[in-house]
């Protein structure tokens, strides 16, 4: 319910404990739930600080969360992913985006300052396969759009999956990766479950 009422700009909402009543009949129960809303607050005007990598504008045009909407918290969550992914295809994998709020009670407006820490660039170090035990690792590699040694690449990768799932030879694809050999070296681990196929009797 909280999650909810955040969704549509009443960021100060309270909600009370269930009280639960036994119907005089005894057959059902009924559930009271206390909400205190609160006033509705709108979106106000955004800013960019840091490490930042283009013009502020860029970022502006990513956000789907603009200037006199209502406040949205899951739409402040996906604008970050957005952003970040700005410094992920640019070989930030651990880039930082935070939402710096400050909120003016009076006006029931919310300013949104995006924090950026875009870290050391990383690059693939090693690309493993693992759980092809018919499938050959070139017919997996060819798919593939990113390259050991390469710059990391978030679009890239998450594509790469997609590519080796629409093959038709697995029923599962997970990209799971992890530090290499160094700090800006980056391992990923391609963890596929072959499709059962036919018997013969």
């Amino acid at each position: 319910i909280s999650h909810l009422y955040f969704d549509h700009g009443y960021i100060h909402v309270k909600v009370g404990k269930p009280v639960i009543q036994m119907s005089p009949d005894l057959k059902y129960l009924d559930i009271f739930i206390t909400i205190f809303e609160g006033e509705q607050y709108f979106v106000g005007n955004f800013d960019f600080s840091g490490d930042l990598l283009e013009k502020k504008n860029v970022y502006s045009e990513k956000l789907t969360l603009k200037t006199k909407y209502v406040f949205n918290r899951s739409m402040l969550s996906q604008d970050m992913l957005s952003l970040k992914r700005i410094y992920e295809d640019q070989g930030y994998a651990y880039a930082n985006v935070s939402p710096l709020t400050n909120i003016d009670e009076k006006s029931r407006i919310i300013h949104v300052n995006y924090q950026f820490e875009k870290g050391e660039k990383v690059y693939f170090e090693r690309i493993n396969i693992k759980g092809n035990s018919k499938t050959r690792d070139k017919v997996i590699r060819r798919e593939l759009k990113i390259i050991e040694g390469e710059l990391f690449n978030e679009t890239k990768k998450e594509l790469s999956k997609n590519r080796v799932l629409a093959l038709g030879y697995f029923e599962n694809v997970e990209f799971k990766t992890r530090q290499g050999s160094r700090p800006d070296t980056m391992i990923v681990d391609i963890e596929v479950t072959e499709r059962p196929t036919g018997t013969f009797q």
